[in-house]
């Protein structure tokens, strides 16, 4: 299996994960801002972005790999999506899924609108 179709398969159960925990999808895949979002979500009345990272195997750490600049990039869409449905009353959050073979860890406010 490539690495595409093991990424469109850590989204979906990252999307299931979510449903479960009661958040509602909003929008799955979409660019914004030239960045290209993973899920984002209402958890109540916050607007989630969510990035997820797969590791099928003994690989330590996923979240890793959500680089400071992709933390910049993903601020830069929360920041357009937010101007472009007058979202400005409700807070931004910023979550990362790991999905590994057997389990999902679910950092919540995994970085903050500060990115540097």
């Amino acid at each position: 299996m490539n690495t595409r179709a093991k990424g469109r398969i850590a989204e979906e159960r990252a999307v299931a994960f979510l449903r479960k925990k009661g958040y509602e999808i909003l929008l799955r895949n979409e660019v914004i801002a030239g960045v290209e979002t993973d899920i984002i979500a209402l958890d109540g009345d916050t607007v989630v972005f969510v990035e997820v990272k797969s590791a099928y195997g003994a690989y330590p750490c996923p979240a890793e790999n959500v680089t400071k600049e992709k933390q910049r990039r993903y601020v830069r869409a929360a920041k357009s999506f937010a101007a472009s449905r007058s979202l400005f009353d409700r807070n931004i959050r910023f979550d990362v899924i790991e999905v590994f073979d057997d389990r999902m860890e679910h950092i919540i406010s995994a970085f903050d609108a500060d990115a540097k």
